[in-house]
């Protein structure tokens, strides 16, 4: 995903998390795939971000940030802190929330993209609009219900009138400066959750970002970010799976000790080759020839079935985020 930070969720894109992440980082893929695609993948932004207040920022481009600054308060928005992203760091934010209209205005700064204002709108239906000063949208597909317009020669106040004027109607909710922090950290993780949940940048779109930075690029390099992508959103996902199903257990610590290690997420994500391996390398048995239809879920469900009982994944459960999976617990010994 890319050098800078694009932050897209429910309340707003910072558009340094995903599309600017998102970008620059696989176009710094595209550019050394050959030689350096493990650093590459340590680049994916993570799923969650945490918000650190500082007491000030010292902008690299102090003009550009005051030009955006200034007008805020005789918008009448009202500041909600200053902060930098642990995840992050080098990306500090100003965030301010305009209590009539429901606006929520974020500035911030990456060393790669300069200073950009991001202006939102949330909804009661938990859709959003956001109006951003980027030209780094249209790249990614939207998360759906939470589109964004890029407006890059708008001022703040330009900005803001254009939010107002174009909006859609519907019932809007509003954030009060001391829950900006929590807000803007789920917000972000709701999207990154999408993002992982459908498995990484798409074909499409990591061309869109390839041709948008103006690089030619072999249907071989498309293809290898590609699974690079959707191997890190694998990863992402069986992460966030597991601290779900942890969280969720009612298995006593005993019980939790014994599996573990042996926890098995079957999801619909799954490829029919990396289906066949996850059963294959945690039973040590071979996938069973036959017939199963279905989803990967269903497929995996009836291809252990076909094992030996006691080659079996044992099946604990299931949880519902980010994706719907079936857990399991793997045979404590090989079978083959």
């Amino acid at each position: 995903m890319g050098i800078a930070l694009q932050i897209l969720g429910g309340l707003f894109v910072l558009i340094l998390v995903l599309l600017v992440i998102a970008g620059l980082v696989i176009r710094a893929k595209l550019r050394r795939f050959a030689s350096e695609l493990g650093d590459a993948l340590e680049s994916v932004p993570p799923m969650e971000i945490t918000l650190a207040p500082v007491a000030e920022i010292d902008w690299d481009d102090e003009h550009a940030a005051h030009e955006f600054l200034r007008p805020l308060p005789m918008l009448g928005f009202v500041e909600a802190g200053r902060y930098e992203i642990e995840e992050m760091p080098g990306v500090p934010l100003a965030a301010f929330v305009q209590p009539e209209t429901h606006v929520v205005a974020v500035v911030y700064e990456h060393p790669q993209a300069g200073v950009i204002l991001d202006m939102v709108t949330r909804y009661a239906d938990e859709t959003s609009i956001t109006y951003t000063t980027t030209t780094e949208v249209g790249q990614l597909e939207d998360r759906p219900g939470h589109a964004k317009v890029s407006a890059p020669e708008a001022s703040a106040e330009g900005l803001y009138r254009r939010l107002l004027g174009e909006r859609p109607r519907g019932e809007t909710v509003g954030v009060a400066p001391e829950e900006f922090p929590a807000v803007f950290e789920q917000a972000y993780a709701d999207e990154m959750e999408w993002r992982m949940a459908k498995g990484g940048a798409s074909e499409d779109e990591i061309r869109a970002i390839a041709e948008h930075s103006g690089m030619e690029t072999s249907p071989d390099e498309i293809d290898i970010v590609r699974r690079l992508q959707h191997a890190q959103a694998m990863a992402n996902i069986e992460d966030a799976l597991r601290e779900r199903f942890s969280e969720e257990t009612t298995m006593s610590v005993a019980e939790w000790e014994r599996v573990e290690d042996l926890l098995v997420f079957v999801h619909d994500q799954y490829a029919e080759d990396d289906l066949r391996e996850c059963l294959e390398d945690w039973t040590g048995e071979e996938w069973p020839e036959i017939a199963a239809a279905g989803t990967p879920r269903a497929r995996f469900a009836a291809a252990n079935a076909a094992l030996p009982a006691q080659c079996r994944c044992r099946l604990l459960g299931t949880v519902d985020k980010p994706v719907e999976a079936d857990v399991y617990a793997a045979p404590t010994a090989m079978c083959d």
